[in-house]
């Protein structure tokens, strides 16, 4: 039980200092806000995508099709 409330004490920990590293496994919906939040808040992020259309679209071939919406 002391290992696991250390892992969860850590990953807060590197979370609040802003040294936490997130991954996102599809850039859809979801996935692309939640990595722009995350980038946006300060952790390092990475986004894997398997549509070649959308990161087409999102390294500057074509316009991006989501909207930003901020948070109340």
């Amino acid at each position: 039980m002391i290992a696991r409330d250390s892992l969860q004490f850590d990953t807060l920990e590197k979370i609040r200092s802003r040294c936490a590293k997130v991954g996102i496994v599809g850039l859809g919906y979801v996935g692309l806000p939640l990595a722009l939040l995350f980038s946006e808040g300060g952790l390092a992020s990475q986004a894997l995508t398997l549509m070649s259309r959308k990161w087409r679209r999102l390294t500057g071939a074509g316009p991006i099709f989501t909207a930003y919406l901020p948070l109340k």
